[in-house]
């Protein structure tokens, strides 16, 4: 699990590193523990790299913990945040921007503890697999189960997700071999499909939630295979 620790107090990040620490060791669990001291500097980190689960101070200097979490909410729904702060009523207040908890400062490890152990239990429970996209001027983490079908368009791949359609940078066989063992599979040299939203296929067409797309000649035999296993609960493709 990737964590980080955003805080401008020393004090305070040391002992969330701590306490970080002091659970992975009693809880036999693995984290990778990054820290930084203002929001504006972890902003700028966050959009070339995802975490699991944030700590977030909502008071620091030249930024604001509450419109450093309105923004990552734009690159990220699913990543947890965990508010830090002095004051409850600016806690309440997370909850605007999905935040998973909040601890007020300073914390102590009878608290942390069952707080963090229930983050982890909510955070395990959301879909589980992510893929990171290289958009133009971002990188941006997306669950594969949001993905409805993949169009090529030249050097761009346009992601069809279930709310909104977004562009990354890569070669369709680059977008095949990433979503290879998450049950997609090509209908044409143009389109890769999540099979488990494939409605009907008649002829040589294929409907995946709504969108009618064209099955190849080359492609379908190895589309209609990986769609027979699929839906006999066979391994994935």
């Amino acid at each position: 699990m990737r964590i980080a620790v955003v805080e401008d107090e020393e004090r305070f990040c040391k002992q969330a590193v701590d306490y970080l620490n002091r659970y992975a060791a009693e809880e036999n669990v693995d984290f990778d523990i990054s820290t930084f001291s203002n929001g504006l500097e972890f902003l700028d980190k966050f959009s070339y790299c995802s975490f699991d689960l944030i700590f977030m101070d909502i008071k620091m200097p030249n930024s604001n913990g509450m419109s450093v979490a309105k923004d990552i909410r734009r690159l990220d729904s699913q990543v947890g945040i965990i508010f830090l702060t002095n004051l409850t009523q600016y806690a309440i207040k997370g909850y605007e921007v999905g935040a998973l908890d909040y601890m007020v400062k300073p914390v102590e490890y009878s608290v942390f503890k069952p707080k963090l152990k229930r983050a982890i239990g909510r955070l395990s429970k959301q879909e589980g697999a992510y893929i990171a996209l290289n958009m133009k001027s971002e990188m941006r983490r997306i669950s594969v189960d949001h993905i409805v079908y993949v169009e090529s368009m030249g050097h761009r791949a346009i992601y069809h997700l279930l709310d909104e359609d977004v562009t990354a940078w890569e070669s369709m066989s680059a977008v095949e071999e990433k979503l290879a063992k998450y049950h997609f599979s090509r209908c044409n040299s143009s389109y890769c499909v999540n099979l488990r939203y494939v409605e009907s296929v008649q002829g040589m067409h294929v409907t995946v939630k709504g969108s009618e797309l064209k099955i190849s000649r080359g492609k379908y035999k190895s589309f209609m295979d990986a769609l027979t296993v699929f839906f006999s609960g066979g391994e994935e493709t």
